[in-house]
């Protein structure tokens, strides 16, 4: 008895290991793909924006709090899009 499984499922989940939305891009969900992409671009713009303005403020415990928060963030986006890859 063979066991099949189904790579398709798992080709778009891969693909966004690799490039965060690229899967849901490759499902023919552009609107999907591209936020993702976005909203990584954008939190990662706002942490490197907060660093500058609070290392120049001199409050080191700001700058590691919201880069802390942005990261915590990506992290979050990172592992919905995967999970949106794979299920839809």
């Amino acid at each position: 008895m063979k066991v099949q499984i189904n790579n398709k499922k798992y080709i778009p989940l891969i693909l966004s290991l690799l490039v965060p939305g690229l899967g849901q891009i490759i499902k023919n969900q552009w609107g999907k793909g591209l936020s993702f992409i976005a909203s990584l671009f954008a939190i990662y713009g706002l942490i490197i924006i907060a660093m500058i303005i609070f290392g120049e403020m001199g409050g080191l415990p700001l700058v590691i709090f919201f880069g802390m928060l942005g990261y915590i963030a990506m992290i979050l986006v990172y592992i919905f899009q995967l999970i949106d890859a794979y299920k839809n």
